[in-house]
Order: structure tokens, then sequence, then C-alpha cells
């Protein structure tokens, strides 16, 4: 399989996690990545010869995402509140009162006021930074296996 490498510039490295989830949605033409952290570079192997190109263009888009010193989260905090909160057992709750059901590792369906409170959280975290950061809206499709599938 052919191999790509792009150079990892001007980014801090508490931002490489961040980086290495978002690869995994930069291109299906990606079939493995690392980040080389020792030499600050993104090794990947495409699919095709004829892939190369576009694979290495989307990397680098994100790479200069990440490159904005806006973009990601602080690294200095400024304020801190220590407390012990309360302990609630809300996934219960969630299931008891059927507002969430897990249907696998990682995957719920969320209904009723828990839905709609993921939706109000999101609209309102789009509102309020979007613009700011030219964030575009973004939706990935749910992963469903094959088996549930066939």
């Amino acid at each position: 399989m052919p191999k790509i490498t792009v150079p990892i510039v001007g980014i801090d490295k508490d931002l490489f996690s961040q980086l290495d989830y978002a690869l995994t949605f930069a291109s299906e033409d990606i079939v493995s990545y690392r980040i080389d952290e020792k030499h600050l570079k993104i090794e990947a192997e495409v699919k095709t010869e004829a892939a190369c190109e576009e694979a290495t263009q989307k990397i680098r888009e994100l790479v200069e995402r990440y490159q904005r010193r806006e973009f990601g989260l602080p690294t200095v905090v400024h304020f801190k509140q220590e407390r012990t909160p309360p302990a609630i057992d809300t996934w219960s709750g969630l299931l008891e009162r059927k507002w969430a059901t897990e249907v696998g590792m990682g995957h719920v369906i969320l209904r009723g006021p828990a839905a709609r409170l993921m939706s109000l959280v999101d609209t309102k975290a789009q509102n309020a930074f979007g613009g700011q950061f030219g964030a575009e809206l973004e939706i990935y499709p749910s992963t469903i296996s094959c088996e549930t599938l066939d």
C-alpha cells in the first residue's frame, strides 16, 4: 500500500490526542495512520496510489485547523473550584426512565428529555462558538455493525 507523510508544524503537543481522533475521519482512503511525536510527522497508508494526493490534502487541512491557537482546549486553568459532588447514578436513572438504551459498546439511543438536552447543548455550543471559530456543522454517520445490517 502507498504511504504518505505530512509534517506537523506549529501544533501544541497537548492537542495531538485530538488530532489523532480527528484523523480517523479525515478520508475513507486512509487505511492506517500514526502520529510520530518524536519527528513531528503523520505517516499514513492509503488504499491506492491515486488517492494519495487527496488524502495528503485532507491531512494537511486538519493540521492547519489545529495550528490555529484558538482551536482546541485552553492549556491554562484560570479558576478551579474543588468540591465533592453528590453521588448520583445518572446512567441508571436514564435507563429506568427509558430515556437511554444501550445498543452496543459505546452506542446508545437517546429519547425524550435526554435527546432534547443533547440537541439543546449542541445548538447552544454551535450558536455561541461556531461563528467565532468559523466552525462548520459536521454530521458523521452512525456506526452500524455489518451483523445488524445483515
